[in-house]
């Protein structure tokens, strides 16, 4: 149930499996990585991610609870070897309005949600990041965004 312009790992993982890359040093891997959030915040304005759920998920009650926000990606691989990881840490903001679920919404989603942006108790989860960590089990960057 996710729709995100979260595609840094998606970026990553080619840089990541050439061997061209496992072949640097760790300040340079830090530089690629850093250059790659930070290129992509500048792409995309800021780093969002959006999540559909429904009102009832627990998720959404923690979010006005408090809307501080943690979010894990990973690439393919096997764990600490060759896989990258990204953590993202940001705030997150509850969204009800069907003009922005059209513009996150994508056919996959139908799956869950029968009726499209007109099920009722929809909700968009948008998180801001504030923070991206990524490391490759081996070397970590960190920017704040």
């Amino acid at each position: 149930m996710f729709t995100s312009r979260s595609y840094l790992v998606f970026l990553w993982a080619p840089i990541a499996d050439h061997a061209a890359f496992r072949s640097l040093d760790k300040l340079a891997k830090i530089e690629i990585y850093e250059h790659a959030v930070r290129r992509a915040a500048e792409c995309w304005g800021a780093f969002y991610s959006y999540y559909f759920t429904f009102e009832r998920a627990r998720t959404v009650a923690d979010v006005q609870a408090n809307p501080k926000a943690a979010l894990g990606f990973t690439s393919e691989g096997e764990i600490f070897s060759d896989a990258i990881y990204v953590a993202v840490e940001g705030r997150a903001e509850l969204i009800q309005d069907k003009e922005i679920f059209k513009a996150h919404w994508t056919s996959d989603l139908d799956r869950w949600f029968a009726n499209g942006v007109d099920t009722p108790n929809v909700v968009l989860i948008k998180v801001k990041a504030t923070r991206i960590t990524c490391w490759d089990g081996e070397d970590e960057a960190e920017v704040i965004v």
